[in-house]
């Protein structure tokens, strides 16, 4: 192992430092203590490592009584399968280093997870929010005429609004910088925020808001207006783009406002059909076929 993979541990630079922490956590909470962190590198077979991810369960912490207290749950197959990312770098490292020549984690059975579906508010639920005056509100109206995620909502500061519209800083889609327009709503939410410093949307002192602090004050709100505990800051996002669908806006327009690498993402998640549109479907083809009143005479069947 030469000088730079050592800073790196006996991984090497393939585990991303900025996830070492986590991979920490799976080495020591899931892997040394198991039957496959006991079996040499060359000895593991890839049934060895499909009955690992079988087993993981994840580790919890709860107060009782003052103590606390460790409860072990079945992982869920997201959390899985990141842990069997996390085996098989090190089964790449190992190949790297001329250790082994075949990866034992590829290839193998692992648990599928659940298709996610998007969800959006109602448009009462959004009536409900645009009338909210507080700074948390201000912060949703801006993110449902935007289609912001949250991550991009942080990162909106002064210099990126122009007369064109919002640079928007996108973390999720390789550190691309998109240009979007902007609603004369969302326009009017920035001019009533103060200029405490470089962020639109910061704390009292002036500081960038963080994850937590949003996700503490969104909730907050949500509770106080009475919307389920299953709604969510991104459901925004959803109302945004489910909305641009539903008033005719084309399919390459709305990937592009809703700053999705693929369209293909927005026609899976987002183009979702209600009962309302295929009803207005079937009038529209009436119509089309010239019979709004009915026009189609009765008759009698002959089966001969």
């Amino acid at each position: 192992m030469n000088e730079e993979d050592s800073t790196f541990g006996w991984y090497g630079r393939s585990l991303q430092t900025s996830s070492f922490n986590t991979n920490v956590i799976h080495l020591e909470t899931h892997l040394v203590s198991s039957k496959l962190g006991e079996l040499k590198l060359n000895a593991v077979e890839p049934i060895d490592v499909e009955n690992w991810v079988r087993e993981i369960q994840a580790k919890k912490w709860f107060s009782r009584n003052g103590q606390m207290t460790e409860v072990r749950t079945p992982a869920s197959p997201a959390y899985k399968r990141r842990c069997h990312g996390f085996v098989r770098k090190i089964f790449n490292v190992a190949i790297k280093h001329k250790i082994i020549h075949a990866n034992p984690a590829v290839g193998v059975n692992l648990p599928t997870i659940p298709e996610r579906r998007n969800t959006s508010l109602t448009d009462s639920q959004l009536k409900s929010l645009y009338k909210c005056k507080c700074r948390t509100g201000s912060i949703l109206i801006f993110a449902a005429e935007t289609g912001l995620r949250r991550g991009e909502l942080l990162e909106v500061k002064w210099s990126n609004i122009s007369e064109a519209g919002l640079v928007v800083v996108n973390h999720k889609n390789h550190n691309k910088e998109d240009a979007l327009p902007l609603s004369d709503i969302a326009r009017s939410v920035v001019e009533r925020q103060p200029r405490l410093g470089e962020w639109v949307f910061c704390t009292e002192s002036g500081k960038q808001l963080t994850t937590r602090n949003l996700n503490r004050d969104v909730r907050g709100l949500f509770d106080r207006l009475g919307f389920s505990k299953e709604t969510r800051l991104h459901d925004l996002r959803g109302k945004f783009t489910t909305d641009l669908i539903a008033a005719g806006v084309d399919i390459k327009t709305t990937q592009t406002m809703a700053r999705h690498t693929d369209a293909t993402t927005t026609l899976k998640y987002y183009a979702r059909t209600s009962e309302e549109a295929k009803i207005a479907a079937l009038d529209s083809l009436k119509k089309k076929r010239g019979l709004e009143d009915g026009g189609v005479e009765r008759g009698e069947d002959n089966p001969s």
